[in-house]
């Protein structure tokens, strides 16, 4: 798609969508994970199409070199594309999906209870309850899954198939622990973060989020059941028989979503406006002053992920446009150059150079 933003920025625009987006790919190897820079990266390919491509190159040159844990790690680069990408176009979806069905069980006079020293004379209603709350998010996220971002969607499909090509069956292990471990359940326990609820839950409910969380995440894990010998989940022993139905459903839900993704599948309206997502010019700034300060470091990722000559060339295209000219900035020398670690030690690195928000911001 056409630049959309002002002619004095087309420029960082086009080096950020040439070579392979490898100067896109330096950026989130050495952005912070909490910092304004990858959503604004995030926005800019989404709106001018370019997320499916670079999300190729990214998630190819990250597997060569790593196992589908190391994927699931939160500093891999497909980790935090995700987590980023989630929180830019996913929360209208998850406000959509589960906000009634959280809203129900805060406000629920209902017990969620199921500790028998907590709880000892009304063990099976509770457990009706935690059963009807577990159906309810799943017919909820089955029922809206048509306002799944389509972005989203594109980044989950893209890197399910570069993951299969490379690992085979692991691919759909790896998808489920994206979508469910790092998106729906992680959601349920931080409602009012989301846009899930307006309150801040008390102690008591959040004990019946938990628990709907660790039935949620029990079945999210293939076949996975509650053990009587495992002090922390025998009380949950009722719920096994419920795991299988509950499997079917995300099944089915992941399923939905990953064909959503693929090149030429229809799209409904409510998935391609992205969770709203918009471009502004101020993205491409937040992304030119990051290049500014981080020169000398965008420098160093981009000889570590591809080569000191092409690190060069973009180098050199970059420096006129974030600095003015030609001659202004710091010096680049090829000694800064590091020894080759595996792209995901740049990312751990940039994950903990800030603490998280207070939740809820």
């Amino acid at each position: 798609k056409q630049y959309l933003g002002a002619e004095v920025d087309k420029g960082v625009y086009n080096l950020l969508t040439t070579e392979e987006y490898a100067l896109a790919s330096a950026i989130t190897a050495t952005a912070s994970r909490y910092g304004g820079e990858l959503p604004a990266l995030a926005r800019i390919m989404i709106v001018h199409n370019h997320l499916r491509t670079m999300v190729e190159k990214i998630t190819q040159r990250e597997i060569e070199a790593c196992t589908p844990l190391g994927l699931m790690q939160a500093e891999s680069q497909c980790m935090v594309l995700w987590l980023v990408m989630t929180e830019v176009a996913g929360c209208p979806f998850l406000t959509q999906a589960l906000g009634p069905v959280v809203s129900n069980v805060l406000l629920s006079r209902e017990t969620f209870e199921l500790d028998p020293q907590q709880n000892p004379d009304q063990l099976p209603v509770a457990a009706a309850n935690v059963q009807a709350a577990v159906k309810a998010i799943l017919d909820a996220l089955n029922a809206n899954v048509e306002a799944f971002p389509h972005c989203v969607a594109v980044l989950l499909y893209t890197m399910e198939q570069a993951i299969a090509r490379q690992f085979g069956t692991t691919a759909s292990a790896t998808m489920a622990h994206y979508v469910f471990e790092r998106f729906i359940l992680e959601a349920l326990l931080a409602p009012s973060a989301v846009g899930l609820s307006d309150m801040l839950p008390t102690r008591v409910q959040m004990r019946s989020l938990a628990t709907i969380h660790q039935v949620l995440e029990k079945a999210a894990t293939p076949e996975a059941s509650f053990r009587r010998d495992d002090v922390k989940e025998r009380h949950l022993l009722p719920l096994n028989a419920l795991l299988p139905i509950a499997r079917n459903k995300l099944s089915s839900f992941l399923s939905a979503v990953l064909s959503m993704g693929a090149p030429y599948a229809p799209l409904t309206k409510a998935s391609a406006s992205n969770g709203g997502v918009t471009f502004h010019d101020s993205d491409m700034h937040v992304l030119a002053d990051f290049l500014r300060r981080q020169y000398v470091e965008v420098y160093s990722a981009l000889c570590d992920m591809r080569s000191p000559q092409l690190a060069a060339m973009l180098s050199a295209r970059l420096r006129p446009l974030v600095f003015g000219s030609s001659s202004e900035g710091p010096p680049l020398e090829s000694r800064l150059a590091p020894a080759r670690p595996h792209p995901i030690g740049l990312t751990r690195s940039a994950y903990q150079s800030m603490m998280p928000p207070p939740l809820g911001t």
